[in-house]
Formats: C-alpha cells, structure tokens, sequence
C-alpha cells in the first residue's frame, strides 16, 4: 500500500490509506506494515501507463469533449497530474522510459491547442511522437488534431519528455504518422473535407522535406513505413497498393476500367510532380507504376535507318566512344568525393554501355495490356525497354530532334549513373543529380567547342584534340577540323566499306566530311 503523500503517483497501482499518525512512524514500521516509504520509478511508469489508458486518451474528444470530463472548480487537471509523474521520473534511465514512448500519455488542449484553456476546455492524452517542442503553436496548427505543440506548463520536463520522444522540429515521421492517423480515423472511408486540407499539407510538406533529404535510402524507408496516400476516391491507401498518375496524361485510360482491374490511382496535391514524388520515395513505400503491372511493347514496330535520326545517331556515337566514357569516369573522380561512391557510380556505367542498344522506330507507339486485355495505346518520343537477358533497348521515335530529345539525355544519364540498388550509392540526392546534369551536358554537346565549354564550366582539363570524331556527329559536306586532319588515313590500299566515314579534299587545305 502507499499513503496518502504518495497517492498522486501511486493511485492506480497501489492501495492509498490515510494515516493520522504517519509523522511517528519509521521507514522500518512502514515497511513492516506492507507501507512503501518512496515510490519507485516502475510503480511511477506503471501509473502513467494507466493513465494513458484512460478515457481521456481518446482523439475523438477533440470533436466533442463531455462537460462530464472537466474537472471540478479548483480540482487538479490533467495537465498538473502528468507533470507530477515526469517530475519523479525525470531522472529516469531511458531504458526505463521505453515503454512510454507508444502510451498516450502527454496531455494536450482541445482548444486552439491553448493549453491556458485547457482547465475549462478539455484535455486529451496523446503519444509523444504527436508532440512538438515549438516556439509557437501555430507551427502545428495546420496539422491538428494529429499534431500539437507542447503545453508551456511540460516544456520544463522536455529532458525527459524527449526520451520518450517529443522533438524539437518537424520530421518526415511526424509526416508519416499524420497520414497514418487520418487513415485510422477515416475508418477505410473517403476522408472528411478538414482531414482532406490537413492531409494535402503534409503531402505537400512531404514533398519538400523529400526534395531536400540526404538520408541514405535503408534509413529513410523507416522513417516513412508504413506510408498512407491518397487515391482518387479520395481514401487513404497504403502507398504500395497505389498506382503513380505519372501515365496517365498519355494512356488517358477509362477510370473505370482500371478500377475493374483494382487499380486504384494516386492523387497528389496538383503542386507536386507524381514522377518527382514518387522518385524520391524508397522503393519499400515507393507507389506502383503501371509497367509494374501491365506489359508494355512497342506497337507494331516499323524500324528506320538511324542515320534518318540525326539525335539518334549522336546519342549512339557517344555511347560507343571510347573517348567519352573516360571523360564521364573524369567526371565521376571530380564531382563524386568518396571512393565508394565513385566505384558504384563506374560500375553502373559500365553495365549502362555493356546492355544498351538504340533502336529508331517510326511512328513510335505503345501497347499497354493488363490481364491480356489493352487498356490503352500511347504515343510517344522514346521508351525504354529490359528484356530477360538485362540487355536494356532504347527505342526512339524517328522525328525526334536535338529539342525535344532532352527529357531523354536527361533519361540516359541517370540510367547511366544509378545503380538498381540504389542503397549502393551513398550520394546525397543533390550532389548526383548535379552530376547527372553535366552528363547530360555532354551528351548533348555537338561541336568540339561545346565540350570546351563543359570543361571550362566544371573547370576539368582534358585534351580535345583527338575527341572531336569520336564524340561529335560528323555533318556530311562539313569541314574537317585542321586539328584532326592528321588522323587521316593516307594509305592508298585501303579497301573502303559502306557508310565508313572519309575526309574529301574538295580543294588544297580544305577537307571536308564524306560517306562512303
């Protein structure tokens, strides 16, 4: 049993009784009565454990609190009562703290997350994951009532609060358990306007975080597990069972139809990119893609020369070059700091140009087929293809020219960067993209001026006297660069092969490009 000094920090656990003569009394009396002289810190945890259990830890009170639930005139509130059980366990080990951090057990006000308010207003009990230490309540405000701020009346407990795992700022689990509770509360239905506003604003705050995140893939996927999005029902779904947009604007398939299928689609604030989003989602949360399910191809296929497709031809030069995969790997050793990261990165590019082939492909259309039945075709300027074997084709629609070809430099770079397994590569997200940028740079230089520039630009000292051939399309009937013309076979027993590349002397000291 305790007395009625300890009551406070004891009451769901122990027996009170009241003893008029307790200031006569020894420890050793009292402990022979079966009377504990001092609390102990599980006794303590074991009573705040019950209290999370109570009838206050209930998010519907902030719909609707009972006046049955205030307490009475003068009465100590729940916010006086928690404070007196973080004071006693305020210096507590934290591995005795562990079995509160899942208790609701840190009161909060119903009431413009005032906590002055709260004697006449209410209190509910919360996890600390749903609390912030923030200089404002506003700062939480908009994601109410799954998110709240503090009381000032706790912030000197914070030492021991934050063993239990309130924070100082808002983090992407805070952002994943919103979602997460808006899915709990919704019941498995279409989720109420104000959650919907609440919901959008931590989509969107997700967006940024995600955006700016140099957390290494393994770590980040616990920070976002289990994820809850939006579908296009406008319920919260696990984000594994959804399905990206990104799509959808070139399929424009019958929604209904896909529904038949159990596809249900994602639905992103119209602010966020569907492809920027899901792309930086690891790939445990990461939304489906329709390849993921359906089978793509290439609709009836009619293949042209590449030399018809003068992006085509270049891209494929580049590639091949001998010469440009050692200035992309001069790239990598200065752009990329860690060794490891510059080993993943040439490992990847090496597979990249050991399994890709470029295909140019008239009228370039795709089938898209789910469950053997087409539930759309789309155009389109290029498509990426995996067969079995790894060997990667790259299919690209005959009129595409240098302009619209830049979403697929952009494509190739980063396929030509990134591993599969992404954890491999510990570069933060800005410093690779950064990098996929310059290589995308290079793929598109065309004369021997703009690779220059390039250098000049990274400042990277390389020779480019002998790169030109190698690296730029030759234009039929255009100059030789002087710099190159001792490059030219002058063996007159040459035997000449079809479409081999020649310098023609049209007149003494001018060259030009020719095609056999």
């Amino acid at each position: 049993a305790a007395t009625t000094y300890h009551s406070s920090l004891l009451w769901t656990v122990r027996p009170i009784i009241t003893l008029k003569v307790q200031v006569l009394l020894y420890d050793t009396v009292l402990q022979a009565l079966g009377i504990i002289a001092e609390p102990s810190t599980k006794d303590v945890i074991l009573n705040v454990r019950n209290i999370s259990r109570s009838q206050f830890a209930n998010t519907k009170l902030f719909d609707k609190f009972p006046d049955s639930y205030l307490p009475p005139k003068n009465a100590t509130n729940l916010f006086e009562i928690i404070s007196r059980h973080f004071h006693f366990l305020k210096n507590a080990e934290s591995s005795d703290l562990e079995g509160l951090s899942d208790e609701m057990c840190i009161p909060v006000s119903t009431a413009s997350q005032d906590e002055s308010e709260a004697p006449f207003k209410g209190a509910v009990l919360i996890k600390p994951q749903q609390v912030l230490f923030t200089r404002t309540a506003s700062e939480t405000k908009c994601y109410y009532p799954f998110l709240h701020s503090l009381a000032l009346t706790l912030s000197g407990l914070l030492p021991v609060l934050e063993k239990l795992g309130v924070k100082h700022s808002l983090e992407l689990s805070h952002l994943r358990l919103v979602l997460e509770l808006a899915f709990l509360s919704s019941d498995g239905q279409e989720i109420d306007v104000n959650t919907k506003k609440v919901v959008e604003h931590a989509l969107v705050k997700l967006h940024h975080k995600l955006d700016a995140q140099v957390e290494i893939p393994s770590k980040l996927a616990l920070s976002l597990s289990p994820l809850y999005l939006l579908n296009h029902d406008g319920k919260l779904c696990r984000s594994s069972s959804l399905f990206s947009r990104e799509w959808l604007y070139k399929l424009k398939p019958d929604i209904s139809l896909l529904a038949k299928h159990g596809i249900s689609l994602l639905f992103l604030p119209k602010d966020i990119s569907h492809k920027d989003f899901c792309r930086y989602l690891p790939k445990e949360v990461k939304p489906k893609s329709l390849p993921d399910v359906c089978k793509v191809d290439v609709l009836t296929p009619s293949i042209s020369d590449i030399s018809k497709c003068s992006f085509a031809q270049n891209l494929t030069n580049k590639i091949k070059s001998p010469v440009f995969h050692s200035i992309v790997l001069k790239f990598i050793k200065h752009k990329i700091n860690e060794k490891q990261q510059q080993t993943a990165i040439e490992s990847a590019l090496n597979t990249f140009l050991n399994n890709y082939n470029i295909i140019v492909i008239d009228n370039l259309c795709l089938s898209v087929v789910h469950k053997q039945q087409q539930i759309g075709t789309m155009k389109c300027n290029y498509h990426f293809q995996t067969a079995s074997n790894h060997q990667c084709i790259l299919y690209i629609d005959a009129k595409v020219t240098k302009l619209r070809g830049r979403k697929i430099l952009v494509e190739v770079a980063k396929r030509m960067t990134s591993s599969k397994r992404q954890e491999v590569v510990h570069v933060t997200s800005s410093e690779l993209r950064e990098f996929q940028e310059t290589v995308s740079r290079l793929l598109s230089a065309e004369t021997e001026q703009d690779m220059e520039d390039i250098f000049d630009d990274e400042g990277v000292s390389f020779s480019t006297d002998e790169m030109m051939f190698d690296l730029v399309n030759p234009e039929l009937g255009g100059v030789l660069p002087k710099q190159l013309s001792h490059r030219l076979d002058q063996d007159y027993k040459n035997l000449f092969r079809a479409d081999e590349w020649v310098g023609y002397e049209v007149e003494e000291g001018t060259v030009i490009f020719a095609k056999v």
